[in-house]
């Protein structure tokens, strides 16, 4: 009886796997096989936002559940609203608002309206002298130099000979040391290349809210330069724009800039904020070469790749926080930020440049995401106070001197795809206690570790470890 009962049990059994997803029959003979799951419908589980992705689930009738991510919306604002009029000689601001209640700003460069080349609000006049030339289409002129205009606070007119003044011409004001402060008629749709280079005396310029592109070295050199307003409207930002402006203390890149070119603002010594706007997909390299003072840096959720040497120097720099959509950070991008504090990477990132975090000796740990493939030489090299590092699932080499200095680390996460550890990778690091291994004692026999590394090698090896940060 006992027997004919586990009989018929396994028979009932039988049954079900061969009626269940994780089997098909095939002539009369059961088969595992993959299959095609009868899912119902999807249900959401968590609703996204504007800024946050959501979740979604199906259900197989063997029980298998599917799980999806709902994207996130993105902002969907309002028209611009004028909160704060401009004057001719102070910005104005606008807003705009998300359904989410979240707010978007936008400086409204200070601007006369010049009518017949007369200010309808305080009746100044258009600098007079001034040198002009016919463009090459013949239906507008460029401001081509200073011409006998002797005066040192410059208004750009918007007209002249009934034709509209639509560009500041290369070099046109360059080395001229009497111009205080300059202001742009509303027809200047761009500044070329060196228009004001090496102006020591300019303190103050009024982009016109019309303008759309600063050249190369616009205002290169522009030592005493301490207030600038680039208004929404600016797409492109040339190289060196406003390098060795040492007196710039803060700068707001609105949204329309997509380019912003090599070395934009190196050298500006005294910068202390910036503020990346929404168009703004590349940190170019040296953009803020050697800003000493440079405290903080809001990036925008766009931006996919950080420049060779783009913070060089910048040794105030406390905290950076990178979008998910960085791909790249190359080398010496933050060489010498001594003061970053903490550096968040995220999935999507698979390239860090040779050098990149040498000497951010504030930093306490680092985690490297899974998708990194490239961790170049030196990479973090004399981070003096780094006591934690987990490495990503896709890391093949650890290379030369890559951690050399940190003298601080205690322990490190290292995956099982590590075939070789480069010369003098952790030479100095002397109180490393704990290697964290992903892999076997086999597998971590067939690594091949060069020299100077007797740090890492004389450290108690942990064998099949799975770090939290990378836990699935």
């Amino acid at each position: 009886m006992k027997r004919l009962f586990c009989l018929l049990l396994l028979a009932i059994t039988t049954i079900i796997a061969l009626e269940s997803c994780a089997f098909k029959n095939n002539d009369s003979v059961a088969q595992v096989d993959s299959h095609e799951h009868n899912f119902n419908e999807w249900i959401t589980t968590l609703e996204s936002s504007c800024t946050t992705d959501g979740k979604k689930e199906r259900t197989c009738q063997c029980g298998e559940k599917e799980i999806a991510k709902i994207e996130a919306t993105g902002h969907v604002f309002s028209e611009w609203t004028t909160i704060v009029e401009p004057t001719c000689t102070s910005s104005g601001k606008k807003e705009r608002t998300c359904q989410c209640g979240e707010k978007d700003f936008c400086i409204i460069s200070a601007e006369h309206t010049l009518i017949d080349n007369v200010c309808s609000t305080c009746s100044i006049e258009a600098s007079k002298g001034l040198l002009f030339s016919l463009n090459e289409n013949q239906d507008s002129y460029s401001i081509s130099g200073i011409g006998s205009c002797d005066s040192s606070t410059i208004i750009i007119p918007s007209s002249y000979n009934g034709l509209p003044v639509t560009c500041i011409a290369d070099s046109a004001f360059a080395y001229c040391d009497k111009i205080s402060s300059v202001s742009f008629g509303g027809n200047v749709t761009k500044i070329g290349n060196k228009a004001f280079y090496k102006c020591y005396t300019l303190t103050r310029i009024f982009i016109s809210n019309e303008t759309t592109e600063i050249g190369n070295s616009a205002f290169e050199g522009c030592t005493k330069l301490s207030n600038v307003t680039i208004p929404d409207g600016v797409t492109r930002i040339g190289s060196l724009a406003f390098y060795g402006c040492i007196y710039l203390s803060d700068i707001s890149i609105p949204n329309s800039v997509t380019r912003l070119g090599d070395y934009a603002f190196g050298y500006c010594s005294k910068l202390t904020s910036a503020t990346l706007g929404n168009g703004v997909e590349a940190i170019e390299d040296k953009t803020f070469y050697k800003c000493s003072r440079l405290e903080t840096v809001t990036l925008n959720e766009n931006i996919t790749y950080i420049g060779t040497e783009a913070f060089f120097d910048c040794s105030k720099l406390t905290n950076i926080n990178f979008s998910n959509a960085i791909k790249s950070i190359n080398s010496y991008a933050f060489y010498n930020c001594y003061n970053l504090e903490k550096v968040l990477l995220h999935e999507g990132l698979t390239f860090i440049g040779k050098y990149a975090f040498y000497n951010c000796e504030k930093l306490t740990k680092i985690t490297i995401p899974d998708s990194v493939y490239t961790l170049g030489d030196n990479a973090f090299q004399d981070c003096g106070e780094l006591k934690t590092v987990v490495l990503g699932r896709k890391l093949k080499e650890i290379g030369y001197k890559t951690f050399y200095s940190c003298s601080n680390l205690v322990e490190i996460t290292i995956p099982s795809s590590i075939t070789s550890i480069g010369y003098e990778a952790f030479y100095e690091c002397r109180r490393l206690a704990n290697v964290y291994y992903t892999g076997n004692k086999t597998e971590w026999k067939k690594i091949t570790i060069l020299g100077y590394n007797s740090n890492l090698t004389n450290a108690t090896i942990n064998y099949n470890c799975i770090s939290e940060d990378h836990a699935e």
